[in-house]
């Protein structure tokens, strides 16, 4: 699913530990314990996506990853 995600949404970060990004702050903390039990790489993927788009197309990009992925296995 990563792999949907990271090519349907090639961002680029030139600097994270410096820039919050589109990243709201105050939906931090929601963001990941929405993100619970989710595979490390599949949270990195997302929160680059979010870091670059906001959490909006995050969770965007997840909701369409997970359609793709349904519509390929039937």
């Amino acid at each position: 699913m990563w792999q949907i995600l990271l090519r349907r949404h090639p961002v680029r970060i030139e600097d994270p530990a410096g820039s919050c990004g589109r990243i709201d702050r105050k939906m931090l903390a929601e963001f990941f314990e929405a993100m619970v039990g989710y595979p490390d790489y599949l949270v990195d993927a997302l929160l680059i996506i979010a870091h670059a788009e906001g959490f909006e197309a995050a969770v965007d990009a997840l909701d369409e990853a997970i359609r793709e992925l349904r519509a390929r296995r039937q």
